[in-house]
């Protein structure tokens, strides 16, 4: 059987993907053949086999594959294309072929059309890629192969698609499964957007967008979020930090309930973007904190942000 995944599928991989380049596959799950597929066709990748290896895997993996999780919709193009500009990744390629079953049963499991039926699912997310011009598509019968388009390959060019999609998002953003495109924004240390907010780890990362009205104005973001495991027997620190105009600017805030806490972060209005870290040093999981199944570690529940402006 794997002689003949070698040829009717690393023969083609090896035609479109160069040594030592990165690849990620959508969408991820238990990707069992991408622990043969690597190491065979000689590219690296952050899928892999195994639920205890995903699992560890995780924990080291870029911010954007985590906001890809799930399904693939065409929700998840701005993140697919930030991926690649940032190069996170060199390739992104979606499978026709189940990435668990395919190493059981090439190329589908017996009786089944699974190529064609992937294909079709898939077919609004891949006419969507290619009618960008930020992407360049090749497809075969066992997969679509999307790349960044020779165009926007030079660094100046990245950095001025990145700013576009930053432009797009505007105040109040709302951090959930609905607004996904406010997954952009989540640089490190955050999981998966949930249907009404998202969790930070102990150390996390959020780049905001700086409207052009505050270059006029002294903005503020105004940030709302909830803290775990935050309560009278048990206060959490939280610190913010950044750099505005007259330097580094922190602030520490201590919850002492869950209820929902707010922090005003002064914005450069010299810059396009503002990164703010959130540190949060005695985050726990909800399985530490009181025996829950939830083994994530935990930070604020970041819910909304704000714009105020003088």
């Amino acid at each position: 059987m794997f002689h003949e995944i070698d040829r009717d599928l690393v023969s083609k991989l090896r035609q479109h993907i160069k040594k030592d380049e990165t690849v990620v596959f959508l969408p991820w799950g238990n990707d069992f053949i991408a622990n043969y597929l690597a190491p065979r066709t000689g590219f690296f990748t952050f899928n892999i086999g195994g639920d205890k290896n995903l699992l560890e895997a995780q924990k080291n993996w870029p911010q954007d594959m985590i906001a890809v999780r799930g399904e693939i919709d065409t929700d998840k193009i701005p993140t697919i294309l930030k991926m690649l500009l940032e190069r996170t990744t060199d390739v992104v390629v979606f499978p026709y072929f189940d990435m668990l079953w395919a190493s059981h049963h090439w190329p589908c499991h017996l009786g089944t059309d699974c190529l064609t039926k992937q294909k079709e699912k898939l077919s609004g997310v891949i006419d969507a890629v290619k009618n960008s011009p930020y992407f360049s598509v090749d497809d075969s019968n066992l997969f679509t192969l999307i790349r960044l388009s020779s165009e926007y390959a030079e660094d100046s060019t990245r950095k001025a698609v990145l700013d576009t999609l930053f432009d797009k998002i505007c105040y109040p953003i709302v951090f959930n499964s609905v607004h996904k495109e406010s997954s952009l924004l989540l640089r490190k240390g955050w999981h998966g957007l949930e249907t009404n907010h998202v969790w930070s780890k102990a150390d996390s990362k959020v780049t905001l967008p700086i409207p052009k009205d505050c270059e006029t104005k002294n903005c503020n973001a105004l940030i709302k979020f909830n803290v775990f495991g935050a309560s009278k027997n048990r206060p959490v620190s939280i610190k913010f930090s950044s750099i505005e105009l007259s330097g580094s600017w922190n602030k520490t805030i201590v919850a002492n309930s869950f209820g929902t806490h707010k922090v005003s972060v002064p914005l450069n209005n010299e810059l396009l973007t503002q990164e703010i870290s959130i540190s949060v040093p005695n985050a726990t999981s909800p399985y530490k904190l009181s025996g829950s199944r939830d083994w994530r570690t935990l930070g604020i529940m970041l819910k909304r942000i704000d714009l105020v402006s003088k």
